[in-house]
């Protein structure tokens, strides 16, 4: 299935500014959305998967931006570093407790922004994820959301 990784990208600057913040990413994956936190003063990229962390720095050095990102290779219940903004990319529905996460999140920073599938969109039901996509928004459906899009 293709995905607009450049829609994804404009999107996101468009959705949230992240200039000048310290970004926790979690779900650091492979770095496609990179370009959207940019602006950011350091980014902290979180993963619990070295080979994922591997390829976000791969791309950050392609980029010119290697000197924007830290990895951090930890489960994110085990982290404990804080930040302006924790950004869950493509990952909330991922977690064990989607709701614990976002809890430990708003302990870290002051936003949380959550970059993910929606219950019914096309990828959920092909990957065979729509029951845990359907998890993670019941979970952020009990949150006090500012701003939201589909």
């Amino acid at each position: 299935m293709a995905a607009d990784i450049l829609g994804m990208i404009e999107a996101l600057k468009s959705f949230y500014d992240f200039t000048g913040k310290t970004v926790l990413l979690v779900g650091a994956g492979g770095g496609q959305l990179l370009e959207g936190v940019a602006q950011a003063q350091k980014l902290i990229a979180i993963d619990r998967d070295a080979d994922a962390l591997r390829a976000m720095m791969a791309v950050a050095r392609s980029k010119g931006m290697e000197e924007l990102v830290e990895p951090l290779h930890a489960p994110w219940n085990q982290v404990d570093v804080r930040g302006d903004v924790v950004y869950f990319e493509f990952c909330l529905h991922e977690m064990p407790d989607p709701g614990q996460a976002l809890f430990h999140a708003r302990e870290l920073a002051p936003d949380v922004l959550v970059f993910d599938h929606l219950p019914d969109s096309e990828w959920a039901r092909c990957a065979g994820e729509a029951d845990l996509v359907r998890r993670s928004t019941e979970a952020l459906s009990l949150c006090r959301v500012k701003r939201g899009s589909a």
